[in-house]
């Protein structure tokens, strides 16, 4: 019987986790020694057990949950730790958060404002006032601080860690963020910085980045940021277009129907999109596309 199946039945109770830690070290056998460390779970062990999973490069058992919570308190104690589990926030279309290997829905918060919040921190540079965080959220409360402080035990008890913390008057976050805000921001600028010729796959690399609307659910606190997100996607688009047009007109095509759905009332990329209608036969859908383009012509006077 191997080493794993000898880890199963000690899991199930059917053999010492002791005797299964004594034989994976003499055998060698470390990502089953360092499984095995981890379920006996004695704060030697955990110590242990995270060195093997740095030194051979065992960062897959942090996405399990069970694994990743029992490791999480050494974090909590040593914020050198913290980098091995970060806040994954995907904020394009629905909010979603990654920790300590459990997947978290808008709905796994209980409140917008506490989902909101941590948004506002993870896009933070630095601490933020605490004062200012409860004005923007809780302003018609009677007690804004209070509730935002109600907000965070929520917050943390959700996630099952102190993920927010404070002190002198402001708040930040305990561990680090990987935002896909960011991550977008970052490739497009980079890409933007390519010589031409290796532009296209880099910006589209970059807009596969940002799927779905910026922070959808939360226009009312994240105006500035959508629109900053908006902006940079339609000046890609347009970049696209620019370099695809004259070699692929049908992906320029694509782009700049991405263009105009994301920017209605750009009147030029509907121009443009007529032209290229044109250029490829379609005459039907340069037809409506101009009938479109005449309404919002008299839309805007």
């Amino acid at each position: 019987m191997g080493l794993r199946a000898e880890l199963e039945l000690a899991l199930l109770g059917e053999r010492s986790l002791d005797s299964l830690v004594a034989q994976a070290r003499g055998e060698e056998a470390r990502l089953e020694l360092a499984l095995a460390l981890l379920h006996r779970g004695r704060p030697e062990d955990l110590h242990e057990a995270l060195d093997l999973i740095l030194t051979q490069q065992y960062r897959a058992l942090l996405d399990d949950p069970d694994l990743a919570a029992r490791l999480a308190p050494l974090a909590a104690k040593d914020p050198a730790l913290r980098a091995l589990f970060p806040l994954e926030l995907s904020t394009f279309g629905p909010c979603t958060l990654r920790f300590l290997g459990r997947t978290y829905t808008e709905a796994a918060f209980p409140t917008r404002k506490s989902l909101a919040l941590l948004i506002r921190l993870a896009l933070a540079d630095g601490p933020q006032r605490r004062e200012a965080l409860a004005e923007l959220f809780w302003a018609d409360a009677g007690n804004p601080v209070g509730s935002l402080q109600t907000a965070i035990y929520h917050l943390n008890r959700t996630l099952g860690q102190k993920v927010v913390e404070g002190g002198r008057g402001s708040l930040e976050l305990a561990f680090p963020v990987r935002l896909d805000l960011t991550a977008f921001e970052r490739a497009a600028q980079e890409a933007l910085r390519l010589p031409s010729s290796l532009q296209p796959p880099a910006l589209r690399k970059a807009l596969e980045l940002a799927q779905g609307e910026p922070l959808a659910s939360f226009p009312e606190w994240f105006a500035e940021e959508r629109a900053a997100a908006e902006a940079l996607r339609a000046r890609l688009l347009r970049r696209l277009v620019e370099l695809t047009a004259p070699e692929n007109p049908q992906a320029a095509i694509e782009h700049l129907q991405a263009l105009v759905r994301l920017e209605p009332y750009d009147l030029e990329a509907r121009r443009q999109l007529i032209r290229l209608y044109r250029s490829a036969g379609e005459g039907e859908l340069a037809r409506r596309e101009e009938e479109r383009l005449q309404q919002l012509e008299r839309e805007l006077g």
